[in-house]
Parts: structure tokens; sequence; C-alpha cells
């Protein structure tokens, strides 16, 4: 009986890495001003490392898209001087459900893992190149302290 009820939740387990879930857009990643144009070429850098392909749709926009032999999935990554948003574009493949009737629109479970890695890289590669871009620290001089020559 063990054996039987460890398969069925093993069985469960591994559905449910493969479980559809409401698609939920990731927030926006907000930073300290820094030019448009370092924002368009540090987002395609990011992204790359995990797969993604980019290409420029419009001004302020960059289309991401991951192509696997069976699905793609493809985002809009809107982006300013003090902003970026990832929002669904599109996918095949990959269980996507528009919202019917009070239920949620659904996606497979990565998409909310992909856009979430996606973010964190695209924020990583900001907070690196406004690390690189703030002036060295100047260094200040020791105060001068005079000791007493009769001590």
């Amino acid at each position: 009986m063990k054996k039987v009820l460890l398969g069925l939740f093993m069985a469960m387990s591994a559905l449910a890495a493969f479980a559809d879930t409401p698609l939920v857009e990731q927030p926006p990643i907000e930073f300290d001003p820094i030019p448009a144009e370092a924002v368009a070429k540090l987002i395609p850098a990011a992204v790359a490392g995990r797969g993604w392909i980019t290409r420029q749709t419009a001004p302020g926009h960059i289309e991401a898209k991951i192509d696997r032999t069976k699905f793609w999935v493809a985002v809009d990554i809107a982006y300013t001087d003090r902003n970026v948003t990832i929002t669904y574009a599109g996918s095949e493949n990959f269980n996507y459900r528009e919202a019917m009737g009070g239920q949620p629109t659904m996606i497979h479970n990565k998409y909310i893992n992909w856009t979430r890695n996606m973010a964190a890289d695209i924020r990583r590669a900001i907070l690196t190149y406004q690390a690189s871009a703030l002036p060295a620290p100047v260094a200040t001089p020791a105060p001068v302290t005079t000791k007493a020559l009769d001590e």
C-alpha cells in the first residue's frame, strides 16, 4: 500500500511540475535614470545568456523570443531611461488560454520562471552599468594628530 501511495504521490508531483498557472507579469524594473540608449543595449546582452533572441520592434520596445523545438514564447520589453516592463506577447504550444468566465488567463508555469529570471538578469545588468558609471570615491586624508613630545 505504501508503494502505491508513494507512486501516486510521485506521479502527482510530476504532473504539478507541468501545471498551468495564472499569467502574472513581473513588476516593472525601476532604477535611477540612465540613457535609454544604454538600456536598449543592456537588455539584449542581459537576456542572451538564457537563449532569448531579441530585436528592436519600435522605439522603446524590444521583442525577446525563446524558440525551442516544440514551442516558442515571446515577450515585449518596453523600456525608458527609468524603467523596464516585460509583457507577454505570444506563444505556441505553451498552454496559453485567454481569461474567460471569471477565470484568469493561464499559461505554462515555465513562463513565470523564465520572465522572473529575465527580470533579474536585466536588473543585474542595469545595476552593474550604474555601478561602473559612478565616479570613483575620493580618498579623504586621515586626520593629522599631534602627540605631545613629553609623554
